[in-house]
């Protein structure tokens, strides 16, 4: 996958999505095909589209999100938990290292 993502081809992967590489210049562009370099690329960027699907009733929907359930809680302390957050940051050192 990445040997084509890096030979400038797309790559689609069925029931995820499509990956394709990006090279950004940052407004150095030059006004002829000869004055281009590798030097003008600033970035080089994967962008990934995610699948859609068109299920029979013509609403097309993310195939990575098709069947997704959500449920609706109380409160984040009704999750349970350690209280693990509620530290006050030092860092002490440990007396058996």
């Amino acid at each position: 996958m990445r040997s084509e993502l890096l030979n400038s081809k797309t790559v689609r992967l069925e029931g995820l999505g499509t990956f394709t590489m990006k090279a950004r210049s940052r407004g150095r562009g030059v006004d002829k095909e000869e004055d281009v370099n590798p030097n003008q690329v600033g970035a080089l960027l994967c962008h990934f589209m995610p699948e859609y699907t068109q299920p029979a009733a013509i609403v097309t929907t993310r195939a990575l999100l098709q069947g997704v359930e959500f449920q609706k809680i109380g409160s984040v302390s009704t999750l349970g938990g350690n209280d693990s957050g509620n530290g006050d940051g030092d860092i002490v050192d440990d007396p058996t290292a």
